[in-house]
């Protein structure tokens, strides 16, 4: 039985038309390296509209009256006309086959340019990484800077690899149904934000605003860190890395906010979607039809299990290393500021280097925070079970039963991920907080002899 709430259709993959995403996304996409050619109306149309010479579903009333009068135009022609109407429409084959054609090729150029991209990103960060390990590994005197840094520049890391992997992965990927699956392809995207667009708070959730409130904070740590490196270093640093290693920092914050940005619009359209099914089922009740909202209810759960999964290893590896890097940043500032002979230069910029290394730290809490609206998605799901469970009515009994005892197992909540976090996090924690012992703190209170001559005197 279909649904008998106006604009509340089943979730499916959006339409040509629909499939043109907002302005803030697919600026997200361009930083993620997931961008894509523009599909233009007439494009769109040829790759889903059937062509009218091999349909009738196409044509309009008027045609269709006119076929009633005149009768089908095919069986109308006789032999010597029928050669003039193959040939016409062997042409528009051959014309819609090279505009195919056209987008593909421009779709597998993005796809290189793409790939190129985020290899430079990974590269650039890779290098980042390198020469912190060849200048400070194994070197008891710095492990507190290393930890620090290290925590830091992982955590930017992880996005730009795995934007890399989906992106090669939805490439040698043949199947469609398997692309629909990755969080982070187009048709993804696209079919979150169309649910979107049938909520009542599309305009809010895709302005920029929401857009440039994710980003803000990221694009903030990134400017600090250059204005540190360029007036306020009390050690400066020439190398190749000292120039890499702030740039990189930028866009690494930048591509970091973008990815929260889309994760929020994913979680958005997930709880949309989730209040919609719960509509559906009141709207159900009366006839009753189970098995039309059992089915709806399954088809959510598939990209929500998908999301979820993703997102819950993300955030046990996230929580793991921001706790890490935290409590070292806290260490730091316990043994700098326990020193009573510091000048007023030297404070100023420890101030600064301590606000610097403060909003990164907090970053990597508060935007992903904000993104998912907790530390999982699992809310989503126990909100639609609650609202399930306290709108059932005693004449529907067996109906809402039957709806409940599937929301129940057909989603099983999982808190291995978050256990292991709190495990390590207090280990996290252990470590940070025994960093203390010979820790040589004169890199970062003044210009000292050790840290300016250092390989690679890279500072923060």
């Amino acid at each position: 039985m279909a649904s008998h709430l106006s604009g509340d259709l089943s979730p499916t993959l959006p339409s040509a038309e629909d499939d043109v995403l907002p302005l803030p996304s697919r600026f997200a996409l361009v930083f993620l390296g997931h961008w894509s050619r523009k599909r233009e109306k007439d494009d769109a149309k040829i790759l889903t509209t059937p062509n009218k010479e091999n349909t009738y579903g196409t044509m309009n009333k008027s045609e269709a009256d006119e076929e009633k009068c005149i009768g089908d135009p095919w069986s109308s022609m006789d032999d010597d006309t029928s050669p003039l109407i193959t040939k016409d429409a062997n042409l528009n084959f051959r014309r819609d086959h090279n505009s195919i054609r056209k987008r593909l090729t421009g779709c597998c150029f993005l796809d290189v340019l793409g790939i190129i991209y985020l290899f430079l990103s990974c590269g650039m960060m890779i290098f980042d990484l390198e020469a912190y390990l060849r200048s400070y590994w194994g070197v008891k005197e710095y492990a507190l800077h290393f930890v620090t840094y290290t925590t830091f520049i992982v955590q930017l890391m992880v996005v730009p690899f795995w934007c890399l992997y989906t992106r090669m992965k939805n490439i040698m990927t043949c199947s469609r149904s398997q692309r629909r699956v990755s969080t982070m392809s187009r048709a993804f995207i696209a079919c979150r934000i169309n649910i979107i667009r049938r909520g009542r708070s599309e305009a809010k959730i895709l302005s920029w605003f929401p857009f440039l409130c994710i980003l803000a904070w990221p694009t903030m740590t990134g400017c600090f860190r250059i204005l540190y490196d360029y007036f306020l270093r009390v050690c400066k640093s020439e190398s190749i890395h000292g120039e890499v290693g702030h740039w990189n920092s930028l866009l690494g914050s930048i591509i970091y906010g973008c990815f929260c940005y889309i994760i929020y619009l994913e979680r958005r359209s997930f709880e949309i979607e989730a209040h919609q099914i719960f509509r559906y089922a009141m709207e159900q009740a009366p006839y009753p039809n189970v098995d039309a909202v059992l089915s709806r209810i399954r088809h959510f759960s598939i990209q929500y299990k998908i999301l979820r999964q993703q997102i819950g290893a993300w955030m046990a590896f996230t929580i793991v290393v921001s706790t890490w890097g935290l409590t070292s940043h806290i260490t730091w500032n316990y043994l700098v500021f326990s020193q009573k002979d510091l000048s007023p230069d030297v404070l100023r910029t420890i101030y600064f280097l301590n606000a610097l290394v403060t909003t990164q730290k907090i970053t990597f809490i508060a935007v992903p925070y904000f993104a998912l609206g907790g530390l999982n998605m699992d809310h989503i799901w126990r909100y639609l079970k609650e609202d399930i469970t306290h709108c059932r009515e005693h004449k529907y009994k067996k109906y809402w039963k039957a709806v409940i005892i599937y929301v129940k197992d057909i989603n099983k909540m999982f808190s291995g991920n978050m256990t292991s976090s709190l495990i390590s996090t207090g280990l996290g924690i252990y470590l940070g907080l025994n960093l203390t012992k010979s820790q040589d703190i004169g890199f970062w209170i003044g210009p000292a002899a050790v840290g300016c001559n250092l390989t690679n005197p890279t500072g923060l």
